[in-house]
């Protein structure tokens, strides 16, 4: 994730923390939900799909722009 907000930088080798969720994801056979906004400047929406695809089934994604609804 660092290396797609500071593409410039050397954050692989920087950073001394990963959360390599993604390759958890496989080996877990539980449901899972992923939950993410495409609105989230900081967490990319790629990442959350990514996760989802790697999940095993059941699973479910949800997009809470597409439930948000405009406060009047």
């Amino acid at each position: 994730m660092g290396a797609d907000l500071f593409p410039w930088l050397p954050v692989r080798w920087l950073g001394t923390i990963h959360y390599d969720t993604h390759s958890k994801l496989p080996r877990l056979h539980v449901p899972v939900l992923v939950m993410h906004s495409p609105q989230d400047e900081l967490v990319r929406i790629h990442h959350g799909k990514a996760n989802f695809a790697a999940a095993n089934e059941p699973k479910l994604f949800w997009n809470s722009a597409a439930t948000t609804t405009a406060a009047g």
